[in-house]
């Protein structure tokens, strides 16, 4: 990773690896599955979907499985997102391929950067061999920019057989929490996003992985409430008070893992 450009936007590379594999491909059997992904790589934003328009159905996310399985034209996976597939081949011919794609979105990145994506135009070669070390041989040193359309994998039916797994209409049960479930409602934990120049900032501080302030601790096994906001001002994060700040989401957390998510 080189220049400023570069440790803003992420790398992206030229080539798509599955399980380690290049042009990776499944051998199935005319049968339904339960495919695991996560997004490895570090910057690069993948829209899952079928080369054929064939809907894909999730049934568990990065906190196992969901409440019913959901049937969506696309999936997004952010950099270690997590979904788990379920894949029906039923009633598809043998020999007959499927592909799955990460197919073209926009606004994911800057408005200059996402009206030139690789694969319309290179970037790095409209700017010139000067921003090599900058944004040229940042993300835009691959073949494959972000929002790209390019293959992750093919998927060939070998067997025909005629049994199946069938998909539950109901996975596991959830706990809905509401405000009457945590132990703060009055006092909810901040998290307050800024930004300096060329750096992100969370409660006024840059991430590490070894930095927890006290008020973020939380006790395990509690409900918290958390109120996310744009920090627009100064902020006074040592009596909870914030001045010059629009909320814009709240939300509620486990601080530890629901039972009936351990047991699945």
């Amino acid at each position: 990773m080189h220049g400023m450009h570069g440790r803003m936007l992420g790398f992206l590379g030229d080539s798509i690896l599955v399980n380690g594999t290049p042009n990776a491909e499944f051998s199935v059997k005319s049968r339904a599955y339960r495919f695991r992904a996560v997004n490895g790589s570090n910057s690069r934003i993948y829209k899952l979907g079928w080369d054929d328009g064939t809907p894909l159905t999730a049934i568990g996310t990065d906190g196992g499985l969901l409440e019913k399985p959901v049937t969506l034209p696309y999936i997004m996976l952010a950099s270690g997102e997590r979904v788990d597939l379920w894949l029906d081949f039923s009633g598809r011919s043998v020999g007959s391929k499927l592909v799955m794609y990460s197919l073209p979105f926009e606004g994911a990145m800057p408005p200059m950067i996402g009206k030139k994506r690789l694969g319309k135009k290179s970037v790095a070669k409209q700017m010139g061999g000067g921003m090599r070390g900058g944004m040229g041989g940042g993300m835009m040193a691959g073949g494959l920019g972000q929002g790209d359309k390019f293959a992750i994998a093919t998927f060939k039916v070998v067997e025909k057989v005629s049994d199946s797994p069938a998909l539950p209409k109901t996975l596991v049960p959830f706990q809905r929490l509401t405000e009457r479930d945590v132990d703060n409602k009055s006092q909810p934990i901040p998290i307050g996003i800024s930004m300096k120049p060329m750096r992100p900032m969370l409660n006024g501080k840059s991430f590490a992985m070894n930095r927890v302030l006290d008020f973020e601790r939380v006790a395990l096994g509690s409900t918290k409430k958390i109120k996310i906001f744009h920090d627009h001002g100064s902020m006074k994060m040592d009596d909870d008070k914030k001045s010059g700040s629009r909320y814009f989401c709240e939300s509620l957390f486990w601080a530890s893992q629901p039972k009936q998510a351990a047991k699945t």
